[in-house]
């Protein structure tokens, strides 16, 4: 893809966070909150210290950009 470290999104729960925003198997989170993710466990760190929501940025395989999204943690909790 071009690109070093990020997460793929596998697959998506019906009630998972993920599920509450417009994103699709496939998606490569390459930062959250500004920070950069290369793992999952730097994922789940971010989603820790944040408050409210995350903003996520990354790519799909094949299409052209960068896209962003924000997570709401507070209806997750």
């Amino acid at each position: 893809l071009g690109v070093s470290g990020g997460v793929e999104i596998k697959s998506i729960g019906t009630r998972g966070l993920l599920s509450k925003v417009k994103v699709n198997e496939g998606f490569v989170i390459l930062k959250a909150n500004n920070e950069k993710v290369n793992s999952v466990e730097d994922l789940r760190k971010v989603l820790e210290r944040a408050d409210g929501s995350v903003k996520v940025e990354g790519i799909y395989p094949g299409y052209e950009g960068v896209y962003n999204f924000i997570l709401n943690l507070d209806s997750a909790r």
